[in-house]
């Protein structure tokens, strides 16, 4: 227990260090995030997933580059979206140092968790506590226990899944949260809201399953979602899970105006497409479309990729 306090007080040293003399460096301010028609935006965020923090502070120093950079841009994003695989191996000092940051940052009015398979695969009942607690302290809801919830914005509409019971790769999600999906999509719908359905698993026979991986879909209720995805209008489901850059199965329309994204791994080498690690999008939503530009945080660039989903 002494030579791992030990150790880890070392290596945060180390890491101060670097930074001090550039070994390790911030984002740099020489290509800010810039909108595309910052009057016309109707809602704006940043979008990443698989953060996989771990006991050292070095993965949870470079989720701090988000909001560094967005900081030293001087955009006005409404939200930040982490959609799951917050920790690596689900311990509490894990969910610690990132919560230690996430409470402590100034560059988004609003953040927006969700539980992944790494979050969730050892001691469930104890870490669903420890999410569900830290999401209602970010938006000062109260989601009553459940990993799952719903938020509504000027211009959007976000609603987070989450598995219900201990998995090891997929998500359990009950019919409870299946209705809730359901209605909370209708709701939008009649409001002309765009929804963003966060989820950190994909949906089956998307973004290149099963062949890029035969067990890395949502499970058994993932006909479920996609039927009630499918008869809504403007919806984007948002995933992480596959460690994939960008490349063309990143996106799939599902049916008209209805959407599937797959966001890169953030603190990990992407598998297909850009490998390059600390990637994420800034996502713009305007009246007839929705655009995801890719954002390198931790170097404060832009990267060679940009896409538009029509809203109908």
């Amino acid at each position: 227990m002494l030579i791992a306090t030990v150790a880890k007080k070392l290596l945060a040293l180390l890491l101060s260090l670097f930074l001090s003399l550039g070994i390790i460096t911030g984002p740099s301010t020489a290509d800010p995030i810039v909108l595309k028609d910052e009057e016309n935006v109707e809602l704006a965020f940043a979008a990443i997933s698989d953060i996989h923090v771990n006991a050292d502070s070095f993965r949870a120093n470079r989720v701090s580059n988000v909001f560094t950079d967005v900081k030293n841009s001087g955009v006005d994003l409404d939200a930040l979206v982490i959609a799951g695989d917050l920790t690596d191996n689900g311990l509490g000092c894990e969910f610690k140092a990132l919560f230690d940051v996430l409470d402590n940052q100034d560059a988004f009015d609003k953040v927006l968790i969700a539980s992944g398979n790494h979050d969730a695969r050892n001691f469930y009942e104890k870490n669903n506590k420890l999410i569900t607690d830290e999401m209602n302290k970010l938006l000062d809801i109260d989601t009553e226990g459940k990993p799952y919830y719903s938020y509504k914005m000027d211009g959007g509409v976000f609603i987070v899944l989450g598995t219900e019971k201990q998995e090891f790769e997929r998500a359990y999600l009950s019919d409870t949260q299946l209705q809730f999906l359901d209605e909370e999509l209708t709701k939008a719908q009649a409001e002309d809201l765009p929804a963003f359905v966060i989820c950190h698993q994909p949906l089956k026979n998307t973004h290149g399953l099963p062949d890029v991986w035969k067990t890395g879909d949502l499970g058994d209720q993932s006909e479920q979602v996609r039927e009630i995805l499918t008869s809504h209008e403007n919806v984007i489901f948002i995933n992480g899970h596959l460690h994939d850059g960008y490349y063309e199965k990143s996106v799939c329309e599902l049916s008209e105006g209805v959407y599937s994204v797959n966001l890169p791994t953030y603190t990990k080498d992407n598998d297909f497409g850009g490998i390059e690690k600390y990637v994420g999008y800034i996502v713009e939503v305007y009246d007839d479309e929705v655009t995801f530009s890719m954002r390198n945080f931790a170097k404060g660039e832009n990267v060679d990729v940009t896409f538009s989903l029509d809203l109908v």
